[in-house]
């Protein structure tokens, strides 16, 4: 999932969510899915028995009975996939890739917050766009999604479109992602709230008001409560308050030639923690509390 962000003439920037669409790479351009697929290196080349590639399972003890080497090749091929297959989505990986996020989210609330807010581009009343109703904002996302679609991008089990019903049939080949998640999985979609959230409440509250003469496409059990409470980790999400802070700290600063002056910076890191504290973690329990009532289902 990610949210859209702003371009400004030639320059664009994504604003990536783990919850949705999607986020997190420039703007329309599909971010980096997490490892669902078995990873290219293991069908590089064979693997040798003698020698057993880091992390990789072990073959065969070293005192069992020679093999061929044809029967040797094989069984390495099928421990490398079974060892793909078990960790294509563990804790640790998905922890990676949201970190990884975490600085695409930033640095795109500092590319926006450098321009107006720009109300034209988000009203439909303003657009002179024969033939469609809507604002800019959506006429941009809504064409760059079909394209997108055409690609393939939202086959990956991580993508998710803001408007699902105009996507066009894929002409490229595309990756086939192993189904790692219960069915269920395709039916939740935050985005709406995540298009509301961001145009609604936090994007007047991050630019200037008034127009700077550009137009922005931001290419940004039955008991649920119960579930909330055992996905929340108040350690884990302290953790990422603070970190979210220090990053928007020390990404956001000015850079000046006087070093001796108080130090400013582009945008308040309070806004970027709440960003996290109020939408994007919440908004991500929420998608997993979804998916186990469903899976229950």
């Amino acid at each position: 999932m990610e949210l859209p962000l702003d371009k400004a003439a030639a320059r664009s920037t994504p604003l990536a969510l783990p919850a949705g669409g999607a986020a997190p790479a420039a703007a329309h351009q599909s971010p980096a899915s997490l490892p669902l697929g078995p990873p290219a290196a293991a069908s590089a080349k064979p693997l040798v028995a003698a020698a057993n590639p880091p992390l990789l399972p072990v073959v065969a003890p070293a005192a069992a009975a020679p093999k061929s080497s044809s029967g040797a090749v094989e069984e390495s091929k099928e421990g490398v996939e079974e060892s793909n297959k078990s960790n294509v989505l563990t804790i640790g990986s998905i922890r990676s890739t949201l970190m990884k996020h975490e600085d695409t989210i930033i640095f795109g609330l500092l590319e926006r917050s450098q321009f107006c807010y720009n109300p034209d581009t988000y009203d439909p009343n303003a657009s002179r766009i024969v033939g469609f109703n809507g604002s800019l904002v959506e006429f941009m996302v809504k064409k760059t999604e079909k394209m997108h679609a055409r690609m393939g991008r939202y086959k990956s089990p991580d993508e998710h479109p803001f408007f699902p019903e105009n996507l066009l049939e894929v002409v490229e080949p595309s990756v086939e992602y192993e189904n790692v998640l219960h069915p269920a999985a395709a039916n939740i979609n935050i985005n709406k709230r995540i298009w509301d959230v961001y145009f609604g409440d936090l994007l007047p509250r991050l630019v200037k008001e008034g127009s700077d003469g550009t137009l922005q496409e931001d290419s940004l059990w039955q008991d649920s409560d119960k579930l909330m409470e055992l996905l929340t980790f108040a350690k884990v999400e302290d953790d990422v308050r603070a970190r979210v802070m220090s990053k928007a700290m020390t990404f956001g600063q000015v850079v000046s030639e006087d070093l001796e002056n108080e130090i400013k910076l582009k945008i308040e890191p309070e806004l970027a923690v709440e960003l996290y504290d109020k939408w994007i973690m919440p908004l991500t329990k929420e998608v997993q509390v979804q998916y186990l009532l469903k899976r229950l289902d």
